[in-house]
């Protein structure tokens, strides 16, 4: 929830042609809707009410875990990370989750991914490469996914899907004989992430904690 609010700004708009400026109004939207992708990443503080705890993809405890070397490692190259990709497909293969995913990546790893993929001309950059994987639907950078980090998530309702409450809604209010406008916006949605009858998810969540080749 954030909250706005405009007083001298009104009057000034009803008896001029200026139009109000609802800048902090758009910027309260964005906040509602940054803190809404921090839940579902899980880099917001987990949520309990009821016996029930809301999890994010990177803390959801029945999620798919492993590691790849990091790219500061002396001897790394972008085919070790491309590799680090199918190793997550064959994971999540090897738990019957089969696609299609998307790929999304932290912004430790945005200079490495826009590397050459190889020295060969044409090879392009290794988030091409990726991009040309069987069942990757996307490769994506995400804001507030921090370090190295890779999510790669199954685009099933099976897997993951959002319970909306309320879509990102403004309400507004009069205070002060219509001389203080307030306005708040608000969302009501929470990340709902499953497994199967056998306990297996279709999320795949490599860190960047290995240091030797």
């Amino acid at each position: 929830v954030s909250q706005s609010r405009y007083d001298g700004a009104i009057a000034s708009s009803r008896n001029g042609n200026t139009p109000l400026d609802l800048t902090n109004l758009e910027l309260a939207a964005i906040k509602v809707a940054e803190e809404a992708e921090k839940l579902v990443l899980g880099t917001a503080s987990t949520y309990t009410f009821g016996g029930g705890t809301v999890y994010g993809l990177i803390n959801f405890p029945s999620r798919i875990t492993g590691a790849f070397l990091n790219p500061t490692v002396s001897g790394w190259t972008p085919n070790m990370l491309y590799n680090s990709v199918i190793d997550m497909l064959k994971a999540a293969s090897d738990k019957y989750h089969y696609g299609p995913f998307r790929l999304y990546y932290s912004t430790g790893l945005m200079a490495p991914m826009l590397r050459q993929f190889s020295s060969n001309y044409g090879a392009g950059s290794l988030l091409s490469n990726i991009q040309q994987l069987p069942n990757i639907a996307g490769v994506e950078m995400l804001d507030y996914l921090t370090g190295n980090q890779l999510l790669l998530v199954e685009q099933s309702a099976q897997t993951a899907r959002i319970v909306l409450g309320m879509d990102i809604t403004t309400t507004q209010w009069q205070e002060n004989g219509g001389l203080l406008e307030k306005f708040r916006v608000m969302a009501m949605m929470v990340p709902q992430l499953k497994v199967d009858q056998a306990g297996n998810c279709g999320v795949v969540h490599y860190t960047g904690n290995a240091t030797t080749v």
